[in-house]
């Protein structure tokens, strides 16, 4: 499974796929970003793959 390859994801899409509450969640993103894993877009906030990064991101 990849999170936020294919197109941006809102945090409520990625409670969705993932097991983790809210709080955890966004723990995990504000890690992310400042890992430059991820970015963070605005209105509405959502998350994409930082296409320099992104293969550290996929699960399996």
């Amino acid at each position: 499974m990849t999170l936020c390859l294919d197109e941006p994801k809102t945090t409520d899409e990625l409670l969705d796929t993932l097991s983790l509450n809210k709080t955890q969640l966004n723990a995990w993103l504000k890690q992310a970003v400042a890992d430059g894993h991820l970015k963070k877009l605005n209105k509405p906030v959502r998350y994409e793959v930082n296409s320099t990064k992104q293969e550290s991101l996929v699960l399996e």
